[in-house]
């Protein structure tokens, strides 16, 4: 779980309600079906590894949002690990079908 302070006008876009954010990594939407989105990346490796440590897929960010497609892969728990030179970050996501 995390908090989330907002401030100013506007509207809220509630599709990415059950986004998962870790400093200032963010990935969304949760669960997630065909495309992810990972915002806070420039400059960093995105992995993403099956529920037995099979990496999956494999990414260099050069800018700060990414796409990645994950049609092909099966339901299930993933892990999405961002490494950057001083930090790395791992978080769980669920592919559903």
């Amino acid at each position: 779980p995390f908090e989330v302070t907002l401030s100013g006008y506007g509207d809220i876009d509630t599709r990415f309600a059950n986004i998962q954010s870790t400093d200032q990594v963010i990935i969304y939407p949760y669960p997630v079906k065909d495309v992810l989105y990972i915002e806070g990346v420039k400059d960093k490796i995105i992995q993403v590894y099956d529920f037995t440590g099979i990496l999956m897929k494999e990414v260099i960010c050069y800018e700060n949002k990414i796409e990645i497609n994950i049609a092909d892969l099966s339901g299930g728990i993933y892990s999405i690990k961002v490494q950057g030179i001083n930090d790395t970050i791992t978080k769980k996501i669920i592919v559903v079908r």
